[in-house]
Formats: C-alpha cells, sequence, structure tokens
C-alpha cells in the first residue's frame, strides 16, 4: 500500500535560494519543487522500502522547521563525516541516511547509507562511504517517493482519551 505524506508547510523561492546557500549547493529540480511544496513530509504510517529493507525513523527533512534533528542544514553538517559534499542527507533510517546526489554525475539520484555496511567495510572517511557502500534506491526524487510503502507489521496505538473527550 502506497504511502500517505504529511507536508510540513511550503518555501518560497527566497526560502530555498536560503537553504541553497546554507548547504553550499543547488538542489535537483524535482526535489526543489518537492520541497518548495511541501518543505519535508511526516509519514502518515509506519513505512519502509521493502525492496532495500529500509525502516523509516523520522520525516523527510525540511528548512527551518523548528525541529533541530530534522532540519536539513542541521542534518547535512551532522553527516559530513559520512557523505562527500556530492550528497545531501534527507531523512535518517533505522540503520543509517538516505541522501539526494546534489552534485557530480547523478544528480538528483537518491541513495542509502547503511552504518553495518561502514563497519564490516572497516574504513570510515566520506570517500570511501561514497565511493564503495552506498546503495543506489532512485534515479530521481519523485522514483524514491515511489518505493515507499505502509509497514504494516507495525501498529499504531492511538493515545488514550478519557470518554467523552473526544
Amino acid at each position: 500500500m502506497a504511502i500517505l505524506w504529511t507536508p510540513q508547510g511550503s518555501l518560497s523561492e527566497a526560502d530555498l535560494r536560503d537553504l541553497e546557500a546554507e548547504l553550499g549547493t543547488v538542489l535537483p529540480g524535482d526535489y526543489r519543487g518537492w520541497l518548495a511544496a511541501t518543505n519535508g513530509a511526516r509519514f502518515s504510517a509506519p513505512a519502509w522500502i521493502p525492496e532495500h529493507e529500509i525502516f523509516a525513523e523520522e520525516c523527510l527533512w525540511g528548512y527551518r522547521t523548528g525541529l533541530p534533528g530534522r532540519d536539513l542544514v542541521t542534518g547535512h553538517r551532522s553527516t559530513r563525516d559520512v557523505f562527500t559534499a556530492d550528497y545531501t542527507a534527507i531523512t535518517r533510517t533505522l540503520s543509517g541516511n538516505i541522501a539526494v546526489r546534489t552534485s557530480g554525475d547523478d544528480v538528483g539520484s537518491v541513495w542509502e547509507f547503511d552504518i553495518d555496511r561502514m563497519r564490516e567495510d572497516g574504513r570510515y572517511d566520506p570517500v570511501a562511504v561514497c565511493d564503495d557502500m552506498l546503495v543506489r534506491l532512485a534515479d530521481d526524487f519523485t522514483g524514491f517517493l515511489d518505493l515507499w510503502e505502509v509497514d504494516d507489521s507495525q501498529t499504531i496505538v492511538e493515545p488514550w482519551q478519557p470518554p467523552g473527550s473526544g
């Protein structure tokens, strides 16, 4: 079952230019357009990418969201030890991060980093990670969004409400 997204707002052209200046890169077209329309998004239900067994841990990050751990600029800065300047992290998963390629060959493609691959390999530098340990998820951001499905193995428990309160 396809996943539904809950947008976190929208971004103006000025916001997008500010974001690109802070990241030090130009965002690929379809990802940039999606950010303009959504400013990131929360998953409507537990989600995963079954083909790669990737489970969502957080929303897809936005810009100036008021959630420091879920902000593109903060996420970008905190993953410089993993990704080279050719990649911008866009979310955290249970086992690593997902990034969009923002420069070099294959601009716009989306990649997954799994911490276990780095531990097994033993090399801990961004060049080694990006050259040898990333897994390509999609050719572009639109294709990446289409990969997500509802994780039916997870149970959603609604918060308890007293009788007559809702």
